[in-house]
């Protein structure tokens, strides 16, 4: 038997590590990155699914039901002051905007993931841009009609 063995390991003394959770952060601090737009858009896309899902069923009775049957008589006086009323036409741009990203939201995942179409990019700079368009003229003509 020889008198020289390996030392045990427990007598070495560990070195210190910094934990990867510090490591990473301490890289991520030094190059800031721009926070993503996505969770912007899936809160356009929920408050106009939420806009459609309580205005529309109502505009469909008044519109469709309600007024056709006689149930309503619409004033025109009554009906111009209140979309001439500076809230109101706030209100219905911002609930036209919220209903057009809604509907350029569900547009992209149906062609991504239901028509599997790939060009996530094109797509959704098609879908957003159309969008913006759609909104820039929805506003165009909320103010021509309201002023």
């Amino acid at each position: 038997m020889t008198s020289h063995s390996a030392p045990h390991p427990a007598s070495q003394p560990t070195p210190l590590r910094v934990p990867a959770r510090k490591a990473a952060t301490s890289r991520r601090s030094a190059t800031r990155r721009r926070p993503p737009a996505e969770p912007f858009v899936w809160l356009g896309f929920s408050a106009g699914g939420m806009i459609a899902a309580v205005l529309l069923p109502v505009a469909a009775f008044l519109f469709g039901i309600a007024i056709p049957l006689g149930w309503l008589q619409p004033d025109f006086g009554h009906l111009s002051a209140v979309i001439t009323n500076p809230v109101t036409i706030i209100l219905m741009i911002i609930g036209f905007i919220v209903l057009i990203v809604h509907s350029a939201h569900r547009l992209r995942y149906l062609l991504y993931d239901g028509l599997k179409i790939k060009r996530r990019t094109l797509v959704g700079a098609l879908c957003y841009g159309g969008a913006v368009v759609a909104s820039a003229i929805m506003i165009i003509l909320v103010l021509m009609a309201a002023l």
